[in-house]
């Protein structure tokens, strides 16, 4: 999943290379390449930083799923419907 990610971030990037933003067809075809390079990557800091590679990946995960990790070792809920009122919705 995070290469497919690193792989569209790649593709936006690639829009704005000439200073302008130029539309691009993200597609297989365009960018397999570019998913390959990053799924590689992957592994091989996975095979060679096994701690570092699942720190990584922890830290990720739990900031993209909107929670951060706490010094305690749990995690704190930091989105913005905690911080809603929903107190009227009934």
């Amino acid at each position: 999943m995070l290469a497919l990610v690193s792989t569209a971030i790649h593709a936006a990037i690639d829009e704005w290379s000439s200073g302008t933003v130029m539309q691009l067809d993200f597609s297989g075809n365009r960018f397999a390449a570019v998913y390959t390079a990053h799924k590689d990557t992957l592994k091989h800091i996975q095979k060679t930083s096994p701690k570092f590679y699942h720190e990584t990946m922890a830290y990720l995960f739990k900031t993209a799923r909107g929670a951060t990790y706490d010094r305690a070792g749990g995690d704190v809920v930091n989105s913005a419907i905690t911080l809603m009122d929903l107190s009227g919705l009934d």
